[in-house]
């Protein structure tokens, strides 16, 4: 047993007399080191030299005792040690489940954790693929035992009646405040990726189906989901019309048999988080322009603000830092580490890469060119910013949900 400077142990098994280790090599970690070893050896074929090192070519197509565990591995070349006594079957028949088998390896790729497919109206499946499900998961994240398990970059594929959702798992960038479930602090929050149509028939998004590009959001003074005052919490998810209303966000909090699966969205919970704060005044009669926003700045700072349970992401959530919104905007975020890559900061719609805007809940607060926007939602077009008179029909909020 190996134990590297992580404190984390590494089972090691064969017939070598001594591993040689590049002593320049400072920068790897010694798992790192022994998994390069373990993939260079993998390519040799027969015996080096009666003193060498010799390569057993037989794959783990049954079980491998050590001491009183058992050593197996899955078709994804992950290593996996059991946790109770010796495992007794010879196949690798529920390999995956986090009562039996801890993952050993050190790194793997993303795959999908949990795929839930419609059925009927409230009818579902758990598919293959699906690593857990959604008890497991939240067991591992209540008892802190997720390492291994699930990773940032997995996702979840989630069906509705017409739609196919994939969400990337982005675990702990905030701890959970929310008390739905007492003190559970670790978390995973679910970032839309991807939409797919589970029909042959091509469909745009809900609020896209005119030329109006306001429909998603009305910033006018009809519009009575926007609060009144001069600190009002700017969470554009909350203020947006009915055609938002009755997209993801009745997917997850209404149980009608046609949404996403309920043993998934019972485990949703609100994301709590501080936001930056606008003042939304009544326009005065003959005002010249007929907006709520009447100064175009954020002022300041609403703490520990209820988003809900389906929310827009803020500018300094997926870039990092604060350009075209406010400092209170970029104070109160994390960069989630997903969108470190500036390809995923798009929502792929249908199974293409969407040239069109997505938007975030970051109001812009800043002047551009010269010119003061007021209630200008800020939208991103790949790593861009774009301002919303010039988009055309098609775009699609960054959001997400919160999995505890």
């Amino acid at each position: 047993m190996l134990e590297n400077k992580s404190k984390r142990k590494i089972p090691v098994r064969g017939f070598t007399d001594n591993i040689l280790e590049d002593i320049t090599d400072k920068s790897s970690s010694v798992s790192q080191k022994l998994m390069r070893i373990q993939r260079s050896l993998s390519y040799v074929k027969s015996e080096i030299s009666d003193s060498g090192i010799k390569i057993s070519n037989k794959e783990y197509n049954s079980n491998k005792s050590y001491k009183r565990n058992t050593i197996l591995k899955d078709n994804a070349n992950i290593t996996y040690i059991t946790k109770p006594d010796l495992y007794e079957k010879d196949t690798l028949e529920m390999w995956q489940k986090p009562d039996v088998f801890r993952p050993i390896s050190s790194f793997r790729d993303n795959r999908c954790v949990l795929k839930s497919i419609y059925l009927a109206p409230g009818q579902y499946k758990k598919d293959i693929v699906s690593m857990y499900t959604p008890d497991e998961i939240s067991n591992m994240l209540a008892n802190n035992d997720y390492y291994g398990y699930i990773q940032n970059g997995d996702w979840f594929e989630l069906d509705t009646e017409k739609w196919t959702f994939k969400f990337v798992i982005n675990i702990d960038t905030y701890y959970n405040l929310d008390k739905t479930f007492g003190n559970r602090p670790h978390n995973i929050d679910l970032i839309l990726n991807k939409v797919e149509i589970r029909t042959s028939t091509y469909m745009q998004p809900p609020w896209t189906n005119t030329t109006d590009t306001k429909t998603i959001l009305d910033t006018t003074p009809t519009n009575s989901r926007i609060e009144r005052g001069n600190n009002v919490p700017i969470v554009l998810g909350k203020m947006a019309s009915d055609d938002w209303q009755n997209y993801l966000p009745k997917f997850v909090e209404v149980n009608d048999g046609l949404g996403i699966d309920p043993e998934v969205t019972s485990h949703i919970v609100p994301k709590i988080k501080s936001v930056p704060t606008r003042a939304f005044i009544e326009p005065k009669p003959g005002a010249k322009y007929e907006s709520l926003d009447v100064f175009g700045y954020d002022n300041g700072i609403a703490y520990n603000t209820n988003l809900g349970k389906v929310w827009f992401l803020y500018e300094a959530e997926i870039i990092g830092y604060g350009v075209w919104s406010s400092n209170y905007d970029a104070m109160t975020c994390t960069q989630y580490p997903i969108f470190r890559k500036y390809y995923n900061r798009d929502v792929i719609w249908n199974k293409a890469w969407s040239p069109y805007p997505s938007m975030t809940s970051s109001l812009v607060s800043k002047p551009i060119y010269g010119r003061q926007y007021l209630f200008e939602p800020l939208m991103f077009s790949k790593n861009d910013m774009v301002i919303r008179e010039r988009v055309g029909k098609q775009y699609h909020p960054l959001c997400g949900m919160r999995f505890v």
